[in-house]
């Protein structure tokens, strides 16, 4: 990292996606989100390789990589787990037990938990901000039958369909789909066409 004057303010280092989650602080990990990646960037001539082209997740910067739940398992803290919590926990435990995970969605005490895990964590930055629905494959069960779908198929149904998937937990991340969904799942009712008559009489 260099400053404005082009002095050296750090050694180039190695690392991963998952160590910008556990950085000091968001200052700190967007700088170093800004960086050219060293061992790509010369093959690309006038077009550096940036960080967050490569961790677009852990870096945040674009709305639809950041605000994803994700269902894989994610460590927590080796010291802070509260007594009795096991060291890995998902996304969808924080919505079955908030009042034990919740300490876990604070950013400032738990970077990986709070930032794997956005949506059932509530950040505003995904639900306040110009909130957009998620592009991922969704699930929902019905009557024990797994449905799979995406935010957009569900905008297409009607609306008395729509507010069941809405209303719903998603069978992975157990938050609603109106939470993966918000711009369909607040839209205006859907217009349906209606019946032409045909002219006969019976």
């Amino acid at each position: 990292a260099f400053d404005a004057d082009g002095r050296i303010l750090e050694d180039p280092q190695e690392r991963t996606c998952a160590s910008l989650y556990t950085l000091p602080n968001w200052e700190y990990r967007n700088v170093v989100c800004l960086l050219d990646i060293a061992a790509i960037t010369p093959y690309f001539g006038d077009d550096p390789l940036k960080v967050y082209y490569m961790c677009p997740k852990a870096c945040g910067f674009r709305k639809e990589c950041f605000c994803r739940d994700s269902k894989a398992a994610v460590p927590l803290p080796v010291a802070t787990p509260p007594a009795g919590t096991a060291r890995i926990r998902r996304c969808r435990d924080a919505a079955d037990d908030p009042a034990r995970l919740g300490p876990f969605c604070d950013e400032t005490r738990d970077p990986l938990f709070a930032r794997s895990c956005p949506i059932v964590c509530g950040n505003r930055f995904c639900t306040e901000e110009d909130p957009r629905d998620s592009t991922d494959t969704l699930s929902f069960s019905f009557n024990n039958n797994i449905i799979t779908t995406s935010c957009f198929l569900i905008s297409m149904l009607e609306d008395s369909f729509r507010t069941r998937f809405c209303d719903a937990r998603e069978t992975d991340l157990q938050v609603k789909g109106s939470a993966l969904c918000p711009i369909t799942c607040t839209s205006a009712p859907t217009a349906r066409p209606t019946a032409r008559p045909t002219g006969r009489t019976t």
